[in-house]
């Protein structure tokens, strides 16, 4: 099954003066008609994709999409770090995560932040509260786990 580009159901002047019919036709006959040739190709590359709703195709890739950052997410994450000083080179030279148990306090955060440049990215509210574990910055007993990263 070939995709059509549906006609524009008004005149390329309809929306003027906001937007010009010159942009309205080009937009229309060149950009979105690219879109639908390049779909239409990758279909014929692929015929099994060819049964499938534009719908179905885009639920799809999204879902793969988000696999793949999940994956890349969990790679680049340093999870329970041996101490603070595992914590702090991690955060100094890769570019990802460290989920490690904090206790909470400002001051802890504010010793990251001067010694990485990171702070905290994330505080899981999905996950439960620790019930063991002590802080990676001061030893005291862990709150929950924090996401520290660098920003770009």
């Amino acid at each position: 099954m070939a995709f059509v580009l549906p006609p524009l159901p008004y005149a390329f002047a309809a929306l003027e003066p906001h937007i010009d019919a010159q942009t309205m036709e080009i937009h229309h006959d060149r950009h979105h008609a690219t879109y639908v040739n390049n779909l239409n190709g990758a279909i014929e590359k692929h015929p099994e994709l060819g049964s499938r709703t534009v719908e179905e195709l885009l639920s799809d890739l999204q879902a793969s999409l988000f696999r793949d950052a999940l994956d890349e997410r969990e790679r680049r994450t340093l999870r329970d770090p041996s101490g603070y000083d595992e914590m702090i080179e991690y955060l100094r030279d890769a570019a990802g995560f460290v989920a490690a148990p904090w206790c909470g306090r400002r001051q802890c955060e504010a010793r990251v932040k001067d010694d990485s440049s990171a702070t905290i990215r994330c505080l899981p509210l999905s996950e439960p509260p620790l019930e063991s574990g002590a802080c990676v910055c001061c030893g005291r007993p862990a709150a929950s786990v924090a996401f520290w990263a660098q920003a770009y």
